[in-house]
């Protein structure tokens, strides 16, 4: 199934989701006949930084092991297969990845209250601060206040998110 990924956030900065992702991924065990022409258009459309070889380009970056998305009709499972995009729906949509596995899936529910401040739980076992700060970054997020700035916005009419969170690594919480 199509996964597609933001290359900016609403403020307009850059996500560097592709080389995040591309950190935890390598060394992946896929023929470099695939990677090479990935390789080379990403690099081409500026979706990674510069170096020799991908090991060092992404040697400084943290990875995202993980992504988070709202499931309304159940449709991610186990198994399938993952094609991550950036620009989808337009002319430039391209597959910055060879296709993953989707190793697990799990519920996540945050909500944002003034008495409470900011909750997550993931299979209904609360998260306790430390644990929202690992979730944030092993998503891509800098840090907690960037995850709960991006799913609760300034303005937003909602107070409660709930999703799933795609793995295509072994990681789960």
């Amino acid at each position: 199934m199509i996964l597609p990924f933001k290359t900016k956030y609403a403020n307009g900065s850059e996500t560097n989701f592709v080389a995040k992702i591309w950190a935890g991924l390598f060394p992946l065990d896929v023929p470099c006949d695939i990677w090479l022409p990935i390789i080379k258009e990403c690099r081409e459309r500026g979706l990674v930084p510069p170096g020799e070889n991908a090991g060092e380009c992404l040697k400084d970056i943290v990875p995202k092991l993980h992504t988070m998305r709202e499931d309304k009709k159940d449709r991610w499972r186990p198994g399938m297969k993952i094609h991550a995009y950036v620009f989808n729906r337009t002319k430039n949509m391209f597959q910055f990845v060879p296709v993953l596995e989707c190793k697990a899936i799990q519920d996540v529910f945050m909500t944002l209250s003034v008495v409470n401040g900011f909750e997550v739980s993931v299979d209904d076992s609360y998260l306790y601060y430390a644990d929202i700060e690992t979730l944030a970054i092993n998503d891509g997020f800098k840090n907690s206040a960037t995850m709960q700035d991006y799913f609760f916005p300034k303005r937003c009419r909602y107070d409660e998110w709930s999703g799933k969170i795609i793995h295509w690594t072994d990681l789960k919480y």
